[in-house]
Parts: C-alpha cells; sequence; structure tokens
C-alpha cells in the first residue's frame, strides 16, 4: 500500500480499502446508493485517470477517488463513482461534473447522428460536518429542456460505532475518529480521557475479531482495516501524541502481515492487472475502431502492446 503522508492522506486511506477489499465496498455501495448487493457480486474496478480537454487541444489529467462498475446477473455492469471529502461544502461538484462528464465520454455510443452518454452513479462521504443534505443536484439546461442528476451523500457524523456492525460498514472504521475531532486537544492532555478513547478502539477491534472467527470478515480485509486506522489517526492526530500513540497500539502498531494475507495481497494485485485490462477493453475497441494505432492506445492507456493488439485481431476476426 502506497503512502498516505501526503496531504491527500484521507482520499489515499479511501482509495486503498476500495482497491483492496470487495467486501468493504460493496456494503458501502448499499449505505450509499440503496442497493441490496449480497456480497458476492463481482466488482470491476476502471482506471482512475482521465483526461480533460482544455483549449487549444490540450489535455488535463485528473484522478478521482474510485470509479467502480458491479456486474449483475445478465452480465450488465453498473458504474459508480464515489469520493471521499474533508471539506464541508458542495464546491467538488463541479469537479463531479467534470469527472462523470469524462467517464460518460470514455462510454460513449455514436451512431445514425446520435451521441449517447451514460453517466455513472454518484457519490461522496463527507468526513466533516453533519448539515450536508442527503443528495446533492447537477443540473443541464439545455435547448432541449432540463435535465438533472443527483450526487448521493453520506456524513461520518451520522454513524456510530454500532452502525459499523450492524450494517457491515467496516469500511467506515477507519474514519471514526473525524467524529472526535473537535475533542483531540481535550483528550489528549487528559488520562482519564485518553482511556475511554483506547477503551472505544479496544472495543471496536476486539468487535473485528469476533466477526472474522464467525466468518463475517476476511482477515485481509481487517488487516487493512487496522493499517488504515493507524494511518488515519497519524495524520488527522498528527499533533496529539498521545492519541496517536494510543490508537496506533490497539489498531496499527501491532498488525502483523500473516502469510495467508501476504499471498492473497499479491494475488489481489494481479487480479487487479487483469481487472484493469478487461475493464477497458470497450475503450481500446472504441480507440481503434476511430482509427487510432495499436501503439497509440498502449500509450494512452498504459497497457501492454500485446493485449491492445489481440483486442485488434479480435476486433478484425469479428469485421
Amino acid at each position: 500500500m502506497g503512502s498516505i503522508d501526503s496531504d491527500f492522506a484521507y482520499d489515499d486511506a479511501f482509495k486503498t480499502m476500495v482497491v483492496e477489499s470487495d467486501e468493504l465496498v460493496l456494503p458501502l455501495l448499499n449505505e450509499m446508493f440503496g442497493e441490496h448487493y449480497r456480497g458476492d457480486e463481482r466488482i470491476i474496478r476502471y482506471g482512475n485517470e482521465h483526461y480533460i480537454e482544455q483549449g487549444g487541444g490540450s489535455e488535463e489529467k485528473r484522478i478521482t477517488d474510485s470509479l467502480l462498475g458491479v456486474a449483475g446477473e445478465q452480465g450488465e455492469v453498473k458504474k459508480y463513482h464515489v469520493e471521499c471529502e474533508s471539506g464541508t461544502d458542495g464546491s467538488m461538484l463541479a469537479r463531479f461534473f467534470e469527472y462523470d462528464t469524462q467517464i460518460a465520454l470514455d462510454d460513449s455510443e455514436y451512431g445514425n447522428y446520435r451521441l449517447t452518454l451514460e453517466f455513472p452513479h454518484s457519490g461522496v462521504l463527507f468526513l466533516r460536518g453533519g448539515k450536508m443534505p442527503d443528495e446533492m443536484t447537477v443540473e443541464f439546461r439545455t435547448p432541449g429542456g432540463n435535465v438533472s442528476y443527483p450526487v448521493r451523500v453520506m456524513r461520518m457524523t451520522d454513524y456510530t460505532v454500532d452502525d459499523f456492525f450492524e450494517k457491515r460498514l467496516y469500511f467506515l472504521i477507519p474514519f471514526y475518529i473525524f467524529n472526535l475531532e473537535k475533542r483531540l486537544a481535550e483528550i489528549d492532555g487528559d488520562a482519564g480521557k485518553l482511556e475511554e478513547l483506547k477503551d472505544v478502539y479496544r472495543g471496536i477491534a476486539a468487535r473485528m475479531e469476533e466477526t472474522v472467527e464467525r466468518g463475517g470478515l476476511e482477515e485481509f480485509s481487517e488487516t487493512v482495516i487496522k493499517e488504515m486506522s493507524n494511518r488515519v489517526a497519524n495524520k488527522l492526530a498528527r499533533k496529539y501524541g498521545n492519541v496517536r500513540k494510543g490508537i496506533g497500539d490497539l489498531m496499527g502498531g501491532k498488525v502483523l502481515e500473516t502469510e495467508a494475507v501476504r499471498i492473497k495481497r499479491e494475488g489481489k494485485m494481479e487480479g487487479r492487472r487483469e481487472g484493469k485490462r478487461e475493464g477497458k477493453r470497450e475503450i481500446i475497441e472504441t480507440m481503434l475502431r476511430k482509427g487510432q494505432s495499436p501503439e497509440q492506445v498502449a500509450d494512452l492507456t498504459e497497457l501492454p502492446i500485446d493485449f491492445v493488439r489481440s483486442v485488434e485481431q479480435s476486433i478484425l476476426q469479428m469485421a
């Protein structure tokens, strides 16, 4: 896992969990979008780099927190663009529109003088503040009429430790410390309050271990949660050494990667490489059909030239 010591520490922790564990992601989608995924659905992870066209033919690279697809029983794929936000306003809506538009353009369909764009389902997890609405809106006022789409909102302030376990929202555990942010200075300087905080995290760790033992959570996911909890605390509580050490000892400092977890992580990395290729197959086909060479496509998508040529052969065979 990459370092999250940068100013984007919380985004990076969010991305890490999205990439590492399917069983953490599906309950998050259920809660954010009102879905009813069982937990065994196949998740497709798409590249999170998109190129926004600027004036004069130049392009600017933008990176989303996550772009996921969930495959249905009939093979259809429902796409989700999910972001993590440590601010407290809706100023990121313009960014959402840029990302969502580019995602839609990547999969656009053109025929009979009609361009069809399918936008992803979009949502954001606010780590701070409790005054945001349940959804924000992006509205288009066009010559053909007005249309809009929602950006779903989750607020960390709405969730308790019990919610994490009752709703299987283990994904939120690393960000729980945001609910205590205003009290961190007080806790850091009071031994009694510090012990109360440690009791909370002892309880979280114990409940995760019990959940793992009864088969409700994989050991791999538990390890990811603990590591991300420690790293988020290191960033948010960087001024409060007692708090950082207390949480680190319980959630991060004593986490040891077992052989089984290491092997699984390596396997997941290989699987993600394959998933990245398959997730971009449609994009590759579109680029090739528009006349770009395999070399150009490989360079733009950062995929192996052999894979791009195999897609080209498939197109030729179908033709």
